[in-house]
């Protein structure tokens, strides 16, 4: 009755339950949408039961016909009361003498008629061993919704938290804000979604749909945006929903945490290879590039056994670099050196050994019966690579670097050499540091009356 005292329904009243048997001891709790839900003694069955209805702001049944049993065990259940739960559904209690004594039961009913509230709750979100990182496996219950013969939800969404700021972005780059009901078995994103929580907006982009299957127990491997390391745990929320055929009928589960971690380390550091440098003095420690997208680069380890353990303690270098030059390495010094991989996760591979005799390039330097410049080795080159020239006689030395439009990349040389054999090495940047690119150099030296150019090629 509107507050004008004018009926809204059917003439003469919508019937709520018109089964056989008694009902009465009826009471009402309002939805907040123009709607109520009753919940009223029953003895159709010729006991003394429980049962709910609901009743939308145009006066439809939404619930089965006649009521949804809330409880139906032997003995009298009776003097039902109900408040609403603020989600469309409510709360009820009776008075109860199941046990033969006086007592007080209690049960929730949800905004679809079911008792309870029949999520899918989330077990645990692991992270997926032996891999680079990146996957969580989230593992939760089946609903009892789930279950032969009574089977209503049809398909999972699983859910992955992001902050407002990322959903704005979200949705300048194209992707779409979708509602639950959106979300049918066969939907595909990319898509975003938002709850409400005490006033509090949440956001989440959705990961993947998993359809029912009667089964206790689903998992999902769902990927991260980033992993657990030494500067943070790295956690990511996710909650899941469950879906029926009906679009408007779901249940989303509490939201849970957990971390991904890159449980695998880079492979050792191949062609460890030293050789002594005359000018200057010392050795020069080169190896080949890993592969590994994820690499963060290489750390180098000096010791006087082949058995040290390396640690800060030893450590040289740690760059990006596959070369590095110790000048405070001699013949005599006896020294190992073990070299790793480290990825951007903290990884260490295993380590890549050097010993003394494996040093090359013993020879005393002396000066070549003439001038001369040597091809780069290697070539093509990524990312340094070394050029040799002879001197015939002392004097100032110029090596540099040219694109082919014939600018100046790069000064590797320019100062006076003793006569005698010499190298240089590129690392692939320019004078002030900026990494150059890939494609063809030239690099040209002049020394006394000697000058020669030659061709070289940068793959990157």
């Amino acid at each position: 009755v509107d507050k004008d005292g004018n009926a809204l329904w059917t003439t003469d009243g919508v019937g709520v339950c018109t089964c056989a048997g008694y009902q009465y001891f009826v009471k009402i709790a309002p939805d907040a949408t123009g709607g109520a839900v009753f919940v009223f003694y029953d003895n159709r069955t010729g006991d003394g039961n429980i049962y709910c209805q609901k009743i939308d702001a145009g006066g439809n049944l939404l619930w089965d016909t006649d009521g949804v049993v809330i409880c139906d065990v032997p003995g009298t259940q009776s003097f039902p009361q109900i408040t609403t739960d603020g989600a469309g559904g409510a709360i009820t209690s009776w008075f109860d003498q199941r046990n033969t004594g006086h007592d007080i039961f209690a049960q929730r009913i949800e905004r679809n008629g079911y008792w309870g509230y029949p999520s899918a709750p989330i077990v645990d979100i692991t992270d997926v061993p032996g891999d680079q990182g990146g996957q969580v496996t989230v593992r939760w219950n089946g609903t009892r919704l789930d279950e032969y013969p009574n089977q209503v939800v049809t398909h999972y969404s699983v859910w992955r938290s992001i902050t407002g700021p990322e959903a704005a972005m979200m949705l300048e780059a194209g992707y779409r804000e979708v509602a639950p009901r959106e979300i049918a078995p066969d939907f595909e994103g990319p898509a975003f979604r938002r709850t409400i929580l005490g006033g509090t907006a949440y956001w989440w982009e959705w990961v993947a749909n998993m359809d029912a299957h009667y089964l206790d127990n689903h998992a999902l491997t769902a990927p991260t945006l980033y992993d657990s390391t030494g500067a943070g745990t790295g956690y990511h929320y996710f909650f899941l929903s469950a879906h029926t055929s009906d679009p408007f009928n779901f249940w989303d589960s509490q939201p849970d945490s957990g971390y991904s971690v890159d449980n695998l380390a880079p492979c050792m550091p191949a062609a460890l290879a030293g050789e002594q440098s005359f000018v200057p003095e010392g050795l020069q420690l080169t190896w080949e590039p890993n592969t590994e997208i994820d690499l963060g680069g290489y750390t180098v380890y000096r010791g006087l056994t082949e058995d040290f353990v390396p640690g800060p303690g030893n450590m040289l270098h740690s760059d990006c670099d596959t070369f590095y030059f110790d000048g405070g390495w001699r013949w005599d010094s006896g020294y190992y050196y073990k070299v790793s991989a480290i990825d951007i996760h903290g990884n260490e591979s295993l380590f890549a050994l050097l010993r003394p005799d494996d040093v090359t390039g013993g020879e005393t330097p002396g000066a070549p019966p003439a001038y001369y410049l040597s091809q780069n080795i290697p070539n093509p080159f990524n990312p340094a690579t070394a050029i040799r020239f002879g001197l015939k006689q002392p004097g100032f030395v110029s090596l540099k670097i040219y694109d082919v439009a014939g600018r100046l990349v790069r000064v590797l040389v320019n100062e006076y050499r003793p006569a005698g054999r010499h190298e240089a090495f590129w690392d692939g940047r320019d004078d002030v540091g900026s990494v150059a690119a890939s494609g063809m150099y030239f690099y040209k030296l002049h020394a006394g009356p000697f000058g020669e150019t030659r061709k070289m090629v940068l793959l990157r």
